[in-house]
């Protein structure tokens, strides 16, 4: 067999396509793939501390919602003069007003005082009035309900702020890269771009 009819070698092969092909790498690329890992890895933690404090925050009203029902109670309270009428400082028909009233605790003792009224109610109606248990006006106990949706929303709260956060930190970080490009790209084509155009040639003959 001559030289000529010997089977030319194909210098592709041995060689690695995923290398060939490969394109090189700039040290944006590399800032861009660390940062996008830093960003992941800190939206795992905003996520499991989002649970974190929504749990904490969920246990944390459990417990004042059972103290709360453990030291208050409601009774009724009888109004002793008409709720007072409409001012600057309470519009006409606001759900309640302050009123004085009097009624009797857990333990038999009887208290006087204001406590809030039906804007429609008159002297001698009866109203439902927590108190705590010094037998005065207390504000209506926390459900279970309001603590789990007080302690989820933090968390969900906290996830939300976290999220945006890093998403304004990785829209920095894109356009500082995009940035760096940009001027190193600049730089490139001003040392070709006279080669491409035959400038520095024609300069150079004269």
């Amino acid at each position: 067999m001559t030289q000529a009819e010997q089977p030319r070698r194909d210098p592709s092969k041995g060689r690695d396509p995923s290398r060939s092909a490969r394109l090189p790498r700039r040290t944006t690329d590399r800032v861009e793939e660390v940062a996008a890992l830093v960003v992941i890895l800190l939206g795992m933690a905003a996520a499991v501390a989002s649970v974190v404090l929504g749990i904490g925050t969920h246990g944390a009203l459990v417990e004042r919602v059972e103290y709360e029902a453990a030291h208050r109670s409601v009774v009724t309270a009888v109004l002793t003069a008409d709720p007072p009428p409409a001012s600057a400082d309470r519009p006409a028909g606001a759900a309640r007003a302050p009123a004085p009233a009097r009624w009797t605790d857990a333990s038999g003792r009887e208290h006087a005082g204001l406590v809030p009224a039906p804007d429609a109610a008159r002297a001698g109606s009866a109203v439902e009035l927590w108190i705590g248990e010094d037998g005065e006006p207390a504000d209506r106990p926390m459900s279970a309900g309001e603590a789990t949706l007080v302690g989820w929303s933090a968390g969900v709260l906290v996830l939300l702020c976290g999220l945006g956060l890093l998403r304004v930190l990785w829209g920095a970080i894109v356009r500082c890269t995009a940035s760096a490009n940009d001027r190193n790209w600049t730089r490139e084509w001003e040392r070709v771009e006279p080669r491409w155009s035959g400038r520095r040639g024609h300069g150079a003959g004269r």
